[in-house]
């Protein structure tokens, strides 16, 4: 699904199908992870090893940076205030990194808090960056300053309103061992009412032709991703969690710059691109897990 965000399959030749895709439905993958990362920093939390956790969580989003240096770092053009901005944000996909770095802080800082005050926390960030994002997409503001930072994605894509909610959300899932008291067939409506929501949600998005390629601070996802979570969380998996979950990190990682290489020789090609930068993100990064003794660092 993330390599659907940034391949946009479909929207070239069925652009409403691409877009309630791209821009909808593919859009659960990233607050899912934070709902997961949230569940595991918890579990990090109660063994007291929120220093390693941050060591390799700041470690890997450092290492990346450095690799992707390649593609934001332009010593002809120099820029500091964009350097700083971006090395506090993340380069494109990195983003995610920077924001759970800073979301694990918080949630460190506030671990004592009480769950119903967690909660009105969380709701009431979410709110403000679906706020911050649909007005400066509807152009709310006649305030041209206003409009062009909130149409920036560091001023509601960030650890704050997306990060810091589903992070919180998967921490107090496991605080209270949610996924456990919540059955299969309610995670199930659950799950599709989340999705229909989005879908109605990036349909109305599409018509109204805010943005190309859609928004990120979606209302529906804070009903669709906690219950596609604890719909998952109670499928048993027929083999190793942790190869899958490093593959996945392969896949992330390395599949922008498979895009920027077949977008540069081939040209972007809508399904086709999305197909084949899935299928060589796949194959390299099992490639690369054959060598993880020397790749640890990097994942």
């Amino acid at each position: 699904m993330v390599v659907g965000i940034h391949a946009t399959p479909g929207i070239d030749n069925f652009p409403i199908i691409g877009y309630i895709l791209g821009s909808g439905i593919f859009r659960i993958a990233v607050p899912i992870f934070l709902v997961i990362n949230g569940f595991y920093l918890h579990q990090a939390l109660e063994r007291k090893s929120i220093r390693k956790w941050l060591q390799r969580a700041v470690t890997l989003y450092l290492t990346w940076m450095l690799i992707y240096s390649f593609w934001w770092l332009d010593l002809n053009n120099v820029s500091i205030y964009e350097y700083i901005k971006t090395l506090i944000f993340g380069y494109h996909h990195l983003w995610y990194l920077s924001g759970i770095i800073t979301s694990g802080l918080i949630i460190f800082m506030l671990k004592n808090t009480k769950t119903k005050y967690l909660l009105l926390l969380s709701v009431s960030l979410f709110a403000i960056g679906v706020f911050i994002q649909y007005a400066g997409n509807y152009h709310i503001f006649q305030d041209r300053r206003i409009d062009t930072r909130f149409n920036q994605y560091c001023y509601h894509r960030n650890a704050l309103f997306l990060c810091f909610p589903f992070m919180c959300t998967g921490y107090l899932f496991k605080r209270h061992k949610t996924a456990d008291k919540i059955t299969t067939s309610r995670a199930l409506v659950g799950s599709i009412i989340g999705l229909s929501l989005l879908t109605f949600e990036s349909i109305i998005n599409y018509i109204s032709q805010i943005r190309p390629y859609g928004l990120d601070n979606l209302i529906s996802l804070a009903i669709a991703c906690p219950f596609i979570y604890i719909l998952c969380a109670k499928i048993e998996l027929p083999m190793a969690s942790k190869g899958v979950a490093t593959l996945s990190t392969w896949v992330y990682l390395i599949h922008p710059m498979i895009i920027i290489f077949i977008s540069n020789h081939i040209g972007n090609l809508g399904i086709p691109l999305f197909i084949s930068t899935l299928l060589l993100s796949l194959i390299i990064s099992l490639f690369i897990m054959y060598f993880h003794r020397w790749t640890k660092y990097l994942t």
